[in-house]
């Protein structure tokens, strides 16, 4: 039935295309396809540059040519249906990475109406004023794409725009455990009145993390037809125009996080469209005005951490939309009004932090939706009302630091949904007994205690098993007598407080340093049996056998305590076992008691010998793995599937085995690892692809595939990861892939390309032609510590200065690579350098001389200049650097007297300046620990005692 309906409609399209009088109009204009396709190629996809879940490659469907190369048909575009133009632009959440200015093609598709580039990553670039070429604009969205900068004065030109979003462009980071927040765009010239002052037409207009730094303009009241405004935090201060509550149209009002912004409730009018108001953490003050009820549309009032005073008029019992309702942290006073029962669609109520002094109304029993319902830190008084048992969805339930007395009303114990219950701080009494808590399966979070000491709480160990598992647990003044004993088997609890009690006797030991589980102790001494001990089964000189320490009996029998064993410090679970190195040689398999040990987050059984076998299937037990390294330790066979299944990993190193990747495959094994930030797969035969979906792991900080077969096109994306410092793709010949333009602040320290067939740039004999200057992307790898260019083909061209952006090299190799002309003053610069060498280049060295291009290479190891035209003595600065092992000099045209002191230099292993002709010197009294082992003077003037010579050569001799 649906093919012929399908079918139907395929023959009704054919007689309305062949039946009408009018042409076809182009299925796309060929200079906006090709706009459209320039766009998409400026940018990489990459999975972190969007963060909806929803997010997809939309750009990625795109064709040139074939069935998909009518562009009103791709994925986000949107064409008139009369003109064929191009008039909408949705790539929101499309994975978009990389920079855009004013020269991008898309600001030639001048027909765009709606232009949505939201959730995507634009890489820190400012919003190019190009945008002002988009005059029929009616929409857009660049919110949450990592802009920055000043916000162009062109958008002020865009008057037909009805909807604006620029909001959340910010930078968030970690420092400890603190999170911070870099607003990134700002509004200043132009202001926030000259922005908005030609935008007549604006309906949406969002600006929320814009730092505006400024006052709210009057202006705004003018936008008639505005319906939604979004300005938190960004930095408003002075006070609000109150006329802006009361524009005809306005839904949707959000100020919050303003913290100098003053202001006040004006009278609302009848008609008032809100939905939204939010003006948390702002400075708004004075009193609720009663004509707060007219605003009948409302469904979430947000004013909390304001400075609003006096009670709460009867009259918010008519917002009977309200969703959310939070008054938290004002100054208000009297009581809770009983018309806030009428108010049956609140799911989260919040009056904390106030001074209300009533008892709570029994009515609140009526608002059956609620999910969280807050009053902590008023003067309530009563007792808890029984009627809040009917709110069998509450979630949150905070009663704390009021003045409710007598005892809990069983209703509580029957709020199965709990997460939180917090009643502390009252005058409560009576008798809890902790089997009351058996039903609440949810609840995480448990705050008891009474100011009167008149609360009592029972626990008996027989119902350890059914109690919830907590988190956070406070039973202070609760007359204990003593450590309840079902705290031993609270394994999820992270905070406990006990004080205020009357415990006596010994704190239990497994408060502080609970024992090793027996079950898993268990587990560890039957995981040693299963193995011998060999000298042969590691290859570290510090290996020895750790597991030779651990004892079943006497003081040592606490498995917490064994060497390579870490135990969680509240519940002594084994979380970490590490045995690298550790000498142990057998077999493994599925059965073995290693995989009983399910808390297990650090596995290291590196450096061992595992006799060839196979990895177990049952590594996927240790569901909670957040580091596994099996390097070097004789695996055999192919890589369980099973490990792509320990999505909680952050390091995995199964390098340096005869291991397999073919079923699971490289795709396979790390498309759930999306924590992962170091991949060490190493000597693992792979002989596939490299995968995409490495470039969707944006914690990555390490990747290391050297010697694993790999072949085609490296991902271009992966150079883009956020976080990537390692790169090691060597030695995979059929690796074919190009380098992307770098940007200056890229996190990239260490890229190894060589063995491998990349083009554009590579290591030695890449087959590279042609010229190089300070232009290049390379120089824009800051990070780079070794850069070899050797053998291949410059054509001449210089070595460009921008060579001294490379500040944080170690290693420079550009030997036989025909550059030609000056060394430039830069390398002088590179005092990181522990490796030179611009051997058998037509170069020069003679501004700077040698002296001043190594004077301050005060690291410098290895100094290999041979052939380069120098012209010049050999400056005593040589034997300033003692970390020198190598210096090879040949055919440089050095003349006049050597200096003798380089010879004792304390590391000196070779040192070659054949064929200088003009150079003379002799050798000097050579002690027998002199590490000198090559020296070649042939074509020199040095003047050489035989006698001398041949007793150094015959002490070298004796060392070989």
């Amino acid at each position: 039935m649906f093919m012929n309906l399908l079918f139907l409609l395929f023959r009704f399209h054919l007689v309305i295309a062949t039946n009408s009088s009018f042409s076809a109009q182009p299925l796309c204009h060929d200079d906006e396809r090709s706009a459209l396709l320039l766009f998409k190629q400026s940018f990489v996809i990459a999975k972190f540059a969007s963060r909806k879940p929803s997010a997809y490659p939309k750009a990625e469907s795109w064709n040139q040519e074939g069935e998909r190369s009518a562009c009103c048909s791709w994925d986000g575009v949107e064409c008139d249906k009369d003109t064929s133009h191009v008039i909408g632009l949705d790539l929101s959440s499309s994975f978009l990475f990389g920079s855009i200015n004013s020269t991008n093609s898309l600001f030639n598709l001048v027909h765009l109406q709606k232009l949505n580039l939201s959730d995507n990553h634009f890489n820190y670039s400012q919003i190019p004023s190009a945008i002002g070429h988009l005059s029929r604009l009616t929409s857009l969205d660049l919110s949450m794409s990592a802009f920055f900068g000043q916000i162009p004065p062109e958008i002020s030109t865009l008057s037909r725009l009805t909807f604006l979003d620029l909001s959340v462009n910010i930078y968030q980071y970690q420092q400890y455990t603190e999170w911070y927040t870099l607003r990134l765009l700002k509004l200043e010239n132009p202001s926030l009145r000259s922005l908005v002052q030609n935008l007549t037409n604006l309906e949406e207009l969002y600006l929320s993390d814009v730092n505006i730094s400024s006052t709210v303009p009057d202006i705004l009241t003018n936008l008639s037809a505005l319906t939604s405004l979004g300005l938190q935090y960004c930095g408003l201060y002075g006070e609000f125009p109150s006329s802006i509550f009361l524009l005809p149209n306005l839904r949707f009002l959000n100020l919050r996080s303003n913290q100098e912004l003053t202001g006040y409730f004006p009278k609302f009018l009848q008609s008032s469209p809100l939905e939204l108001l939010s003006l948390s953490g702002t400075s708004f003050s004075g009193k609720l005005p009663d004509s707060i009820g007219n605003l009948n549309s409302l469904k979430w009032l947000r004013i909390e951490g304001c400075n609003f005073s006096g009670s709460i008029p009867p009259s918010i019992g008519n917002l009977t939309q309200l969703r959310v309702l939070n008054l938290g942290s004002n100054y208000f006073t009297g009581q809770i009004p009983p018309s806030l029962a009428n108010l049956n669609q609140l799911i989260g109520l919040s009056l904390a932090n106030n001074n209300f002094n009533s008892d709570i109304p029994s009515s609140l029993g009526n608002l059956t939706r609620l999910i969280d319902l807050d009053l902590y830190n008023n003067q309530l008084v009563g007792e808890i009302p029984s009627c809040l048992g009917n709110l069998t969805q509450l979630i949150q339930l905070v009663l704390c630091n009021n003045k409710f007395h007598g005892p809990i009303p069983q209703s509580i114990f029957e709020l199965t949904n709990l997460m939180v219950l917090n009643l502390y701080g009252n005058d409560l009494s009576g008798t809890v007994e902790v089997e009351m808590f058996i039903k609440l399966k949810n609840l995480i979070q448990l705050q008891l205690g009474s100011r009167s000491n008149k609360l009592s709480l029972l626990a008996n160990g027989h119902i350890n098993a059914t109690l919830p598992k907590f988190k956070l647990l406070a039973l202070s003044s609760c007359n204990l007598s003593e450590f309840p004993e079902f705290l031993r088997y609270q394994d999820k609890l992270e905070a406990l407080q006990l004080d205020g009690n009357n415990i006596h006797g010994h704190i239990p030991k497994w408060i502080w340093n609970p024992l090793c589980h027996e079950d898993e102790s268990s587990a560890l001494w039957q995981f040693k049996q299963s193995f011998s001990i060999s000298e042969d089964a590691s290859s570290d000189p510090s290996a020895y056998p750790k597991v030779n320490s651990w004892k079943l009996q006497g003081e040592s029998n606490d498995c917490c305590l064994w060497d390579g064993v870490e135990c969680h410090e509240g519940m002594g679970h084994v979380i970490g076992l590490d045995l690298s190195s550790s000498l142990l040689y057998g077999s493994i398999n599925s059965n073995s008691s290693l995989f009983r040990l399910a808390r297990l987050q650090r596995l290291h059984l590196a450096d061992n010998d595992f006799n060839y076998s196979q990895i177990p299937s049952a590594i996927g037990n240790l569901s909670e793995l957040r580091s596994l390294d099996l390097s070097s330790s004789s695996f055999n066979g192919q890589i369980p599937l099973e490990i792509s299944m320990l999505t909680q990993l952050t390091s995995l190193d199964l390098s340096f085995n005869p291991l397999k990747l073919h079923k699971p495959s490289l795709r396979t094994l790390v498309q759930n690892l999306t924590r992962i930030s170091e991949l060490s797969l190493s000597n693992v035969s792979i002989s596939s692809e490299i995968p995409d979906v490495l470039a969707n792991l944006p914690s990555l900080t390490t990747i290391l595939l050297k010697y694993c077969g790999l072949h085609g096109e490296f991902p271009i994306g992966i150079f883009h990861l956020p976080k990537l410092q390692v790169l090691s793709v060597r030695f995979n010949q059929n690796l074919t892939g190009y380098l992307p333009e770098f940007h200056q602040s890229g996190p990239v320290k260490i890229l190894k390309l060589a063995g491998t067939s990349f083009s554009g740039l590579d290591l030695s004999s890449s087959f590279l032609y042609g010229s190089i200057n300070s232009n290049s992307s390379l120089f824009r790898l800051i990070h780079l510590q070794r850069l070899h260019l050797a053998d291949n083909d410059f054509n001449y061209s210089q070595i460009p200065p921008a060579i001294g952006n490379l500040f944080e090299l170690r290693s420079l190799n550009l030997f036989s690579s025909l550059f030609s002309g000056q060394i430039p003053l830069e390398i002088s610069m590179l005092t990181q350098l522990t490796s030179l060498n611009l051997s058998f280049n037509p170069l020069k060295l003679h501004k700077p001389s040698l002296g001043t291009l190594v004077q301050n290479l005060t690291r410098i190891s290895e100094l290999s200049p041979s052939d380069v035209s120098i012209s010049s003595a050999v400056p005593d600065v040589l034997a300033n650097l003692p970390s020198l092992t190598s210096i090879l000099l040949k055919n440089c045209g050095l003349h006049g007297e050597f200096p003798i002191g380089i010879f004792h230099l304390p590391k000196l292993q070779v040192f070659s300046i054949p064929f200088n002709q003009n150079l003379t010197g002799y050798l000097p009294e050579f002690h027998q620990g002199s590490p000198l082992k090559i020296l070649k003077l042939a074509g020199t003037n040095f003047s050489v005692s035989m006698a001398k010579f041949h007793l150094w050569q015959a002490y070298r001799n004796s060392l070989l």
